[in-house]
């Protein structure tokens, strides 16, 4: 899907609705908006996020998952994701590196 209202990409779809999935992608088409975090990983192995982003279609886009973890232990069921938008595109997690 070019929203990323899925996790079709990296296999079974297991959330939310069709209707709602469409309605998703309907809205993000006729607000001329991307999703860079469509393709972005789930904390689980194998599926993409559920967690998203939606930017205007006009500007660049990148997106990078954080493991939302410390000390080799998760805080939370949910990891961040973080949006870089404009002209030229650079990693925000490279600079704090």
């Amino acid at each position: 899907m070019t929203c990323g209202c899925s996790r079709k990409s990296r296999g079974t779809e297991t959330a939310g609705s069709k209707a709602g999935r469409n309605a998703l992608l309907a809205a993000i088409h006729k607000l001329n908006l991307k999703v860079p975090t469509s393709e972005e990983p789930h904390r689980i192995e194998g599926i993409s996020s559920i967690d998203h982003i939606a930017v205007p279609t006009d500007g660049a886009a990148g997106a990078e998952r954080v493991a939302a973890e410390a000390a080799g232990m998760r805080l939370s069921d949910h990891d961040a994701y973080v949006v870089t938008t404009g002209p030229a595109i650079v990693s925000p997690i490279g600079a704090v590196s």
